[in-house]
């Protein structure tokens, strides 16, 4: 996937990133940040449903 400069920058996407699949989209995330943000916003009950559900 080429994402372009412009993009990158904007994102922080400079060094590692994280790929999400999501139902009609791919989720390009700066790794620290998406490591931050769900350590800052934990699981709720929908994520850990969705998770059991997926087996995980």
């Amino acid at each position: 996937m080429v994402i372009p400069p412009h993009l990158r920058e904007a994102a922080g996407a400079s060094a590692d990133v994280d790929v999400l699949g999501l139902q009609n989209c791919l989720d390009v995330w700066n790794s620290d940040r998406l490591r931050s943000k769900v350590l800052s916003d934990g699981l709720n009950d929908t994520h850990l449903a969705d998770l059991a559900a997926l087996g995980i």
